[in-house]
């Protein structure tokens, strides 16, 4: 019974590891280096941002300019989203209603963001981007402050 056993075991692992070589997949990058530096940027902005404001005091100099950061990559994307390589296109990722349809019917394909995280993506940048703004004006304006 064991050997057996462990045949068939080992027949299904030598099996599976065939079958895997033959349908991996191959890696492609779709975000380009500008994107993925606005990416990783934007997160150290946003992550220095929350930890100044926390701190307070003094750091708030330190939180206006993460702020400013926000701002000037937000902005750059703005632009990149429009003159970018082809992936980074806004037009490339922004879904349509067949698209978020078919998202939610388990029928979708494509590359790269699916549709809803597609829209996630823009609500983030315009809250972001409404917030970092609305904050700028607020300190710009003197509100809020002595």
């Amino acid at each position: 019974g064991s050997i057996k056993q462990n045949r068939y075991r080992s027949g299904n692992l030598l099996a599976f590891i065939r079958v895997f070589k033959e349908l991996k997949m191959k890696s492609i990058s779709l975000w380009d280096i500008p994107t993925r530096l606005f990416h990783w940027l934007l997160v150290v902005a946003v992550t220095g941002s929350i930890v100044t404001v926390n701190l307070g005091g003094t750091w708030m100099l330190w939180h206006e300019r993460f702020g400013l950061t926000i701002i000037g990559l937000i902005s750059f994307r703005l632009a990149w989203g429009v003159i970018g390589s082809t992936y980074a296109h806004f037009l490339q990722f922004i879904p349509g209603p067949a698209a978020i349809s078919a998202y939610l019917k388990g029928e979708w394909q494509g590359l790269g963001h699916n549709p809803l995280g597609a829209l996630s993506v823009l609500a983030m940048l315009g809250l972001l981007g409404f917030q970092a703004v609305t904050a700028s004006r607020i300190v710009l304006d003197g509100i809020f402050c002595e």
